[in-house]
């Protein structure tokens, strides 16, 4: 079976002095110029009409068939800018030292596996029966659970001497 391609239609680049460029589709004319500088460069003529005044455009963008080809034109094939691609922690840094995120995490949040399940299971499997701890330290209440994983930072924070005018005499 053969496939047919759809057409894709050529687009011409008018410079102001008079050079031209011709592209093969769309896709590479937005590969070669990028959205933003067709953006800012090119105009649907030379000498445009705004609700402001008039905008002197340096370049024009036709196809095939004559039609002028605008910075929405290409909205649709762009897709998303390496700056929308990389994570928030990647915008601003600019290569330079080191990378960002890779380094430990200074608040901890995951649950690691608890190595008393089987004496909270036994605890409550007594508790249950009417009967009491063989110590008092196995109780259900005091063994560790996922919840005692989380650190408590407000700790930290909790001196006096660290709220006085001078930290030492």
């Amino acid at each position: 079976m053969h496939i047919i391609r759809q057409h894709q239609t050529s687009v011409t680049l008018f410079e102001r002095n008079g050079s031209v460029v011709v592209f093969r589709s769309m896709k590479e004319t937005l590969k070669k110029l990028s959205y933003s500088w067709i953006a800012s460069n090119v105009g649907p003529h030379f000498h445009a009409f705004t609700g402001a005044g008039y905008v002197d455009y340096q370049y024009i963008l036709r196809n095939d068939v004559g039609e002028t080809i605008t910075a929405e034109s290409f909205f649709s094939l762009r897709g998303k800018s390496a700056g929308q691609c990389r994570p928030r922690r990647f915008q601003r840094w600019n290569g330079h030292g080191p990378v960002p995120g890779t380094g430990r995490s200074r608040v901890s949040h995951y649950f690691r596996n608890i190595r008393y399940i089987n004496a909270k299971r036994a605890a409550q499997y007594l508790a249950d029966e009417g009967e009491s701890a063989p110590r008092a330290t196995r109780s259900v209440n005091l063994l560790p659970d996922a919840w005692n994983d989380l650190k408590i930072y407000s700790r930290r924070f909790r001196s006096w001497k660290q709220f006085r005018k001078t930290q030492w005499r």
